[in-house]
Formats: structure tokens, C-alpha cells, sequence
């Protein structure tokens, strides 16, 4: 096994609480030099999947189309995936790659991003379950130890500490997993994660 030289900050987005994943973003850093080094961002087709939560065909939806309209370069423009299970598989190819490297770290891993390895090591548990993160870093708990309310205002925090990583253009808070992403890996990198 090789040295974990970075770190694999993923979010996710569902159809409701318990649905499907819609919608994935995962960013790769080296953890000395903080360069963002690969990026993945996967959407479902909204043409062919139908959401059947309210909040995610008014808010999670309309937002993708925004984001599908961003210019190829911009990384919070996805790559569109035909169904969920399509997009788990894309994204689990993407996670391999960076398996050995990496240590993975997700905000609230509970509401998501924990509950989605499993589902992608449940498409083929005999290969895959010896991949399974861990440890899968929580960035609550993490601000939890360090003394801080681990549920508090993550904007706040970064403006507090002008540590965001955030693409300046990327003007302000949106639901989009990528945006999700660069705040948590805005947040470890003034943590020490």
C-alpha cells in the first residue's frame, strides 16, 4: 500500500432522503501543496430519471440544468450519466483510482456520502467491499474535536478564517455537491486535515 499523500473530498446529492444518487462531485488533492489534482462531477439524465422528491425536482434540478449550461472547462459543469446506477458505477471507477492515495473525508458522511459507498460496494460486494473507505473522515467530527460547534455555519467559518478555496466566480452559496465539495476541502485545508 502506498503512502496517502492526498485527499478524496466527496459529496452527494439524493431524490429525497433515502432515494437514489443524483448527483456526486469528488475533488483529489495533493495534502502538502493543497493543488486540486482530478476532479469528478456526475449528474443523472433528468430526461430519462424522474425525481420524485419535491424538493429535489424544484431545487436539485433546475440547478443541475444551470450547471449542465457552464462551459466544458468549469468544474462544476457535470458529466450527465443515463440512470443512478450508471453514475454509482462511473463514480466508483473514479474513487479506485485514488483509493490507495487517499484518505477520504465527507461533511456529515451520515447523510450521504457513508450510505453511498455501501450502496456502490452492494452492486459487487466480493470485489468491492475490500475498497470500502476508511477511514471515511467526518468534517463535523473533526470540528467537533477541534472545539467547534460541528454544526455550525460553514460559511461563517470560512469568511472567519479566510480560508476558502472557492473559485472567486463561483459567487455565491449553491446546492450543487461540487460547491458542497470545495467548502469542505476549504475547511480541512485550514483544519490541517
Amino acid at each position: 500500500m502506498t503512502e496517502k499523500t492526498n485527499v478524496f473530498v466527496v459529496d452527494c446529492r439524493m431524490d429525497g432522503v433515502a432515494g437514489p444518487f443524483i448527483w456526486i462531485a469528488a475533488v483529489v488533492t495533493d495534502r502538502n501543496t493543497h493543488v486540486d489534482k482530478v476532479h469528478f462531477n456526475g449528474v443523472v439524465d433528468f430526461t430519462t430519471f424522474e425525481a420524485r422528491d419535491e424538493y429535489t425536482r424544484s431545487k436539485t434540478v433546475p440547478y443541475a440544468n444551470e450547471c449542465l449550461a457552464l462551459d466544458n472547462v468549469d468544474m462544476r459543469r457535470p458529466t450527465v450519466y443515463h440512470c443512478p446506477l450508471d453514475l454509482m458505477n462511473a463514480f466508483w471507477a473514479f474513487y479506485l483510482t485514488h483509493y490507495d492515495s487517499s484518505y477520504v473525508v465527507a461533511d456529515y458522511t451520515l447523510l450521504g456520502p457513508e450510505r453511498m459507498f455501501s450502496s456502490c460496494i452492494d452492486f459487487d460486494p466480493a470485489k468491492r467491499q475490500s475498497y470500502r473507505p476508511y477511514p471515511l473522515i467526518d468534517l463535523s467530527t473533526v470540528l467537533t474535536q477541534n472545539g467547534y460547534y460541528g454544526n455550525m455555519d460553514r460559511e461563517e467559518y470560512m469568511a472567519e478564517h479566510k480560508c476558502s478555496v472557492i473559485p472567486q466566480e463561483w459567487t455565491e452559496k449553491s446546492i450543487d455537491p461540487m460547491y458542497g465539495v470545495m467548502r469542505t476541502l476549504s475547511i480541512c485545508d485550514s483544519e490541517g486535515v
